[in-house]
């Protein structure tokens, strides 16, 4: 530490750490590790949060993601143009390593994501594929009952089509079967003859 300002005698401390490591100072100067470490981590959050359904019970998991990344981009940053991590806070009381706000967000995030994860969200929840493989099947049937909704529809027009053209020839399959039966008669007077 470079010094130190107390807030809370024996118990919070604002100290300046240059830290070239990572938790509580392990792996100094691997600062391209590091690096590299935080672009994986941030694509794979990414693609985890793409593949979270956007309904609104799973907005506080999304939310605890997005802690997670913000504390990686926020350390990622000091490690670009510093070559190092500022820490700064210090709980005396406990002596707990020296820690900054991007460290919070990381721990909070991943806390919270766990507390969701084993005490709110259920298992089928948690199901991604069984989600995406209903919701497949939703909409494959919303498509199929909009094709059969058409073809019923274009199946009416055709009745309706075929309704109209009977009323119009109807008239001429009167005088048909008219003929029909004159003929008919007509053939049985000429046999009794």
């Amino acid at each position: 530490p470079i010094g130190s300002i107390p807030v809370i005698r024996n118990v919070l401390e604002i100290y300046y750490v240059e830290n070239r490591g990572a938790a509580f100072g392990i792996m100094q100067n691997k600062q391209w590790f590091f690096l590299i470490i935080t672009l994986a981590v941030l694509a794979g959050l990414i693609w985890i949060s793409g593949k979270i359904p956007e309904e609104r019970h799973f907005t506080p998991l999304k939310i605890c993601l997005y802690f997670v990344g913000a504390g990686a981009v926020g350390n990622m940053i000091d490690r670009i143009f510093r070559k190092y991590v500022v820490d700064f806070v210090y709980f005396s009381l406990i002596n707990f390593p020296v820690f900054n706000v991007a460290d919070i967000y990381v721990v909070a995030g991943v806390i919270l994501m766990v507390l969701l994860i084993v005490f709110v969200l259920k298992d089928e929840d948690l199901d991604l594929k069984k989600k995406k493989d209903e919701l497949a099947t939703q909409v494959k049937n919303e498509t199929d009952a909009v094709i059969i909704k058409y073809a019923f529809k274009e199946q009416a027009i055709k009745d309706r089509d075929a309704e109209n053209l009977a009323q119009q020839l109807a008239p001429y399959r009167t005088l048909a079967e008219q003929r029909l039966e004159i003929e008919e008669k007509y053939n049985e007077d000429i046999r009794k003859l």
